[in-house]
Parts: structure tokens; C-alpha cells; sequence
């Protein structure tokens, strides 16, 4: 890994666990998984244009995005650029980069990662909660 990596990877998780980690979880994770989807779609198919360009104000982004903070910043890293065209914000996939592909997938490895710590954190936290239910439930029926 270069340390141009290195530090862009280290960047991208300050962003997530310093800023975008402070939403509500389920925002966190539509967010993400809206990410995700960009990103997936850019790297499939890296020429279409359609997935190259967000429109900041449009419906499902502005909408997903509201309340967790540095996803503009996030996408920033990732190789985008923010572009007024017809009056309105856009986030611009810079394709005159020529690393803007390895910079996505970084982005997209640090967001499956960190993905992966909320699913597994959630997941520990239903067992203790269903734990502790049958518990009490045991208690309850040993005091009658």
C-alpha cells in the first residue's frame, strides 16, 4: 500500500468514525449503504456517465445524507468534485484523475469495513438484549 493510500484511507476513517459515526445509526447506515451504491456503480462501470455526477440537492441523496455530517467530504476523497451545472450543486466524479479509481475503491474498502463494525456491534448488542430478556424470564418464573 503507497503511503498516498495510506493517508487517504486513514482520512477516509477520521471522516467516518470522527464525523459521520455521530449521526443516528440508521441514518449512519442508509448513508452508507447509499455510498456504497454510488460507488459500486461507478466501479462496475467506470465510463457510464450517469453515476459520475450527484445532483446535491436531488431527493434520494439530500434526503439519505440529511443530518450525517461529512459525506461531502467523504465523496471529496474519493475523487469528486463539487460543480455547479444548471444552477444547481452537483458532486463530479474527476475522471482527468488517473488514480480517481484506485481512491473509490479505497473509499469503498474503509466503508465495507466499517459497515462491517456496525453490523457486528448491532448484532452483539440484540444477543446481550435477548439474553438478558430470558433472564428476567427465568427470574420471573423461579419467584413464582
Amino acid at each position: 500500500m503507497s503511503s498516498d493510500n495510506k493517508s487517504l484511507r486513514q482520512q477516509l476513517l477520521n471522516i467516518i468514525d470522527t464525523r459521520m459515526s455521530r449521526a443516528h445509526p440508521s441514518r449512519v447506515e442508509a448513508c452508507h449503504n447509499l455510498l456504497m451504491r454510488i460507488i459500486d456503480n461507478i466501479l462496475r462501470e467506470p465510463t457510464e456517465e450517469k453515476f459520475q455526477k450527484i445532483k446535491m440537492r436531488g431527493k434520494t441523496f439530500s434526503t439519505t445524507v440529511e443530518g450525517v455530517d461529512g459525506v461531502v467530504d467523504y465523496l471529496r476523497l474519493c475523487g469528486f468534485v463539487v460543480r455547479v451545472i444548471d444552477f444547481e450543486e452537483h458532486l463530479v466524479l474527476n475522471t482527468s484523475d488517473e488514480t480517481v479509481l484506485e481512491k473509490l475503491q479505497t473509499g469503498k474498502d474503509v466503508l465495507e469495513e466499517r459497515t462491517n463494525k456496525i453490523k457486528e456491534r448491532r448484532a452483539r448488542q440484540e444477543y446481550l438484549e435477548q439474553k438478558e430478556k430470558e433472564a428476567d424470564k427465568h427470574y420471573l418464573e423461579s419467584v413464582r
